[in-house]
């Protein structure tokens, strides 16, 4: 058996097991410019009507020892030869970080796969995790009917609803969402909410038309930074943006391992990847992006209750819940910045 056989065939079988829709070919042989050359797993597949051929090169190295540079040399040659619209290294051990530079100014594609318990795959995705603990300090909203903020001064959150629902739960579910998709740990944010229509809300049991609901909030906080263990039942891992891959309809099985929230080093940088100040966490269907955060200061027993949907009735354009100009001291731990900078946010 050629030598490293076993991890090209798990490599294919997880690839069929992400979208049985494609073709997927194990060990074949074609003719370059120099002679026979060998394909460990091809992709074949069509985008808008057009035929496209994807290349996977499979190393099964030693877990401690990593793909370098040089290997990307050797792939981009060979994806000249084999005229590969797409060419992609699966490593068993890793790639260093020359090699991934490499990898992205050439577009080769750097992957890793996972698939619990199996002897074939001798390597755990071991990567740096930056996490979130945060404190909201405040947290309200207001409603409005046209121009003209409605008094709520008089009723408790328990009193004022939507379909017989807390709106207080939509709120604090709106700030976890904003918080979740932005990598924000200080400020202060608002978040303006139009609907398609007047909507009946039920404020201390009296009706009123509402066309509007704004949530404000403060949060206050630090980034952790940790080394992990990441595996998954049946998934690739992208060396390059970070994500984890598997199939929507399948399982969706993954562990995070070896992972303290407080009991890591605490760090006042900007995490690597989001020093753009328009840095989104763009998570597509069928993919993770491993960014925890861990939250106090909301009531958890109005988060619990049932939530009102009020998302159904936002128009369209306030739907968007990434925040496009973040500041980049809004990204940072809140003992570097100065008192003046938080008061000013």
């Amino acid at each position: 058996m050629k030598e490293g056989l076993a991890f090209q065939e798990v490599v294919a079988e997880i690839i069929r097991g992400l979208n049985p829709t494609i073709e997927v070919r194990e060990e074949q042989w074609t003719m370059g410019p120099d002679g026979r050359r060998d394909k460990d797993v091809e992709i074949i597949t069509k985008q808008n009507g057009k035929l496209v051929k994807v290349l996977i090169e499979c190393k099964d190295y030693h877990p401690k020892s990593k793909i370098g540079i040089s290997y990307i040399d050797a792939l981009e040659s060979k994806s000249r030869d084999l005229q590969a619209d797409l060419t992609i290294l699966c490593s068993n051990a890793g790639f260093t970080q020359p090699a991934i530079k490499k990898a992205i100014r050439v577009g080769i594609g750097l992957i890793g796969v996972m698939k619990k318990a199996d002897d074939r795959i001798r390597y755990l995705v071991t990567e740096k995790m930056y996490v979130r603990d945060i404190n909201y300090d405040h947290i309200n909203y207001s409603l409005f009917s046209g121009p003209d903020e409605i008094d709520l001064s008089q009723a408790t959150s328990n009193e004022i609803l939507f379909n017989d629902k807390l709106v207080a739960t939509y709120a604090l579910r709106i700030v976890n969402k904003i918080t979740a998709m932005n990598p924000i740990v200080n400020g202060r944010y608002s978040i303006n909410q139009e609907f398609v229509k007047p909507l009946l809300f039920n404020i201390k049991n009296n009706e009123v038309y509402c066309t509007k609901i704004i949530v404000n909030f403060r949060i206050t906080g630090n980034w952790h930074e940790h080394v992990v263990k990441i595996d998954a039942t049946n998934a690739i891992y992208d060396w390059v943006s970070k994500k984890l891959m598997y199939n929507t309809y399948y399982s969706r099985k993954f562990s995070i391992l070896d992972i303290d929230v407080f009991g890591n080093k605490k760090i006042i940088r900007i995490p690597p990847g989001m020093e753009n100040p328009h840095h989104r966490i763009d998570v597509k269907d069928g993919e993770n992006f491993f960014g925890i955060f861990t939250a106090t200061g909301a009531d958890d027993t109005i988060l619990r209750q049932p939530n009102p949907s009020l998302e159904e009735y936002v128009v369209q354009e306030d739907k968007d819940m990434y925040i496009d100009e973040l500041t980049i001291e809004r990204k940072m731990s809140s003992k570097y910045l100065s008192t003046t900078v938080l008061e000013n946010l």
